[in-house]
């Protein structure tokens, strides 16, 4: 007796080993839908980042400049009266500033080190100064005179116009206006990082030392 195969025919348009032209359209949907999405989770990303670095950007650069105004002294050591920078300061870097109100009115667009040095990747970047007599009972008050205390206002504008601020009190019995002796300190420390090449991706700062040393030390 001989024995029969039974042979069940595929069904018309599909072979019994592959998809069919739908299944196959379907998948191709599914996959371009799977990476539309992650492409647009990457960009996302990438735009989250770049804002992130752009909010801390200022505080940081309000900060680096902040400190350098505070480590200087609070009077000019020459005795001049003047407020703000006096004669030939005002034609030189601000390296040559004696005193804290010698950085009134200072800007500069894009910012820049002491020495006038542009910081790189800063286009657009504007960083203010203004510096006004506070008031001891009330330092978020102006007052016409000098009575031992100065409020520093540090702005810094993003290329978008969004502004971070950073206010000091600095007054003329501070750490910085002690007598000191002839031993060599550190007055101000700052550092500067670039992450990756990315424009805007520096990150500034930097801090006051209060380690002048004694005098006769």
């Amino acid at each position: 007796m001989t024995d029969a195969t039974d042979i069940t025919p595929s069904p018309p348009g599909r072979s019994a080993n592959g998809f069919t032209l739908v299944e196959a359209v379907i998948a191709s949907v599914i996959v371009g839908v799977m990476v539309v999405a992650a492409l647009n989770t990457l960009g996302a990303s990438a735009r989250a980042r770049r804002i992130q670095a752009t909010r801390s950007q200022g505080p940081a650069l309000a900060g680096e400049l902040m400190a350098e105004i505070l480590q200087a002294p609070y009077s000019d050591p020459d005795g001049s009266p003047r407020f703000g920078p006096e004669g030939s300061e005002r034609a030189r870097p601000r390296s040559r500033y004696d005193d804290v109100d010698d950085y009134h009115n200072w800007s500069a667009s894009p910012p820049q080190l002491k020495d006038r040095t542009v910081l790189k990747d800063l286009a657009g970047w504007r960083r203010e100064v203004t510096v006004a007599y506070a008031n001891p009972d009330n330092p978020a008050a102006n007052v016409g005179s000098d009575q031992g205390l100065k409020r520093i206002t540090v702005t810094v504008t993003d290329p978008s116009g969004k502004q971070a601020s950073v206010v000091a009190i600095r007054s003329d019995v501070g750490a910085y206006d002690q007598p000191a002796g002839p031993t060599a300190s550190v007055g101000w420390v700052g550092v500067t990082i670039q992450i990756g090449g990315e424009p805007g991706a520096a990150v500034i700062a930097g801090t006051h030392c209060l380690n002048l040393p004694a005098a006769g030390g």
